[in-house]
């Protein structure tokens, strides 16, 4: 099977995989299993045959692509993955420019985003730091700190090194072949499966806005080579939503 279709019926199996864990699956452990489900469909199709030893391909129409090396699919991670010794200057240097790129963006977006969810959700009453402060942290000490890991570990990097990692990158590979000047379609097709399937996991309208960050996270993959950026930026647009969401009394 040849061009997009493979990478986008294998995308939407997976997506649908994990759409059926949510709801199986008990709401406490739902978004690690689903994390966990898109962690191993990216090492599977991406990092197994990459690692793998390989002789030489001779490609066409019926030989399955060599595999490429975990750089390409944006998930060397700072040399984490990569097949050379670790660099730990190099992986500190790097994920310091993935967050500092996030941030940036973050800057540029969150204000933007501030009006439009006041007036999307018609808010009159001032924001509060201390309703911020008692919903974030779900009345823990500190609880704050699980929901910014949970963000960035169960949900932003399975759903980036999967959709981003995986999905773009062979959408973008086989579109390649007959219009290499248009990445934008992979960006595109890649963030309205990601839109779907948040949709299908709780279908309101709503959620199908997650199709427009998903735009930024697929530019930054394609910008900067690998999903780091798109990981902090993910996790920072959760993490300011609900920010919002508690200090705000949005009916």
């Amino acid at each position: 099977m040849v061009g997009p279709t493979r990478p986008f019926l294998l995308a939407a199996a997976v997506t649908g995989l994990s759409i059926a864990a949510s709801y199986v699956v008990p709401e406490s452990h739902s978004a690690a299993v689903v994390g966990l489900l898109f962690l191993g469909a990216t090492y599977w199709l991406c990092l197994r045959r990459s690692a793998q030893p390989h002789a030489p391909l001779e490609l066409n129409a019926r030989s399955t692509r060599a595999p490429l090396a975990p750089a390409e699919y944006g998930l060397s991670l700072g040399g984490l993955m990569a097949d050379t010794p670790l660099d730990v200057r190099r992986m500190l240097r790097e994920t310091l420019t993935a967050l500092g790129v996030a941030m940036l963006c973050a800057l540029l977006v969150f204000p933007l985003f501030f009006l439009g969810f006041r007036l999307w959700h018609d808010v009159q009453d001032p924001f509060s730091f201390v309703r911020m402060k008692h919903v974030l942290n779900a009345g823990r000490p500190f609880g704050w700190v699980d929901l910014v890991l949970g963000h960035l570990l169960t949900v932003a990097l399975p759903e980036e090194a999967f959709f981003r990692g995986y999905f773009q990158t062979e959408l973008t590979r086989s579109l390649a072949e007959k219009n290499p000047s248009r990445p934008w379609r992979a960006i595109a097709l890649s963030s309205a499966l990601f839109a779907l399937g948040h949709f299908a996991t709780f279908p309101h309208p709503a959620r199908l806005a997650v199709f427009f960050p998903s735009l930024a996270f697929g530019a930054l993959r394609a910008r900067t080579g690998g999903i780091g950026a798109s990981v902090f930026f993910h996790a920072l647009c959760n993490l300011y939503s609900a920010a919002l969401f508690g200090g705000f009394p949005v009916r």
